[in-house]
């Protein structure tokens, strides 16, 4: 019989250490991201691609999102935390995430 953990897949859910890696990562991911948009507007534009310029513009909407994280992200890590502070580091995370999330609605109009 297999004796399996699931120890290889746990993770520390203590959101309070530092995640500078997390955001430089982020920041590389949007270059990348930011770079393929760039690219598939000038090649649909260049060879008349309605599907690339589409794409292209679609990618917008992800540097966008990534942006805003960056933006939250590095706001709520120079947080200073006081006793009248409502809004705990742990959930700075979910935070994060709706916001990002909200404009898509906006989309469907």
């Amino acid at each position: 019989m297999h004796i399996h953990t699931l120890e290889h897949w746990q993770h520390s859910h203590d959101f309070s250490e530092d995640r500078s890696h997390a955001e430089k990562n982020t920041k590389i991911v949007m270059l990348f991201t930011a770079a393929t948009m760039v690219a598939e507007i000038a090649a649909g534009t260049i060879f008349g691609s309605m599907a690339l310029l589409a794409d292209g513009w679609h990618m917008a909407t992800h540097v966008a999102a990534f942006g805003i994280t960056i933006l939250l992200i590095s706001t709520l890590a120079n947080m200073q935390l006081t006793p009248n502070t409502h809004l705990e580091p742990e959930r700075s995370v979910c935070l994060v995430a709706l916001l990002v999330r909200l404009p898509l609605p906006s989309l469907l109009f």
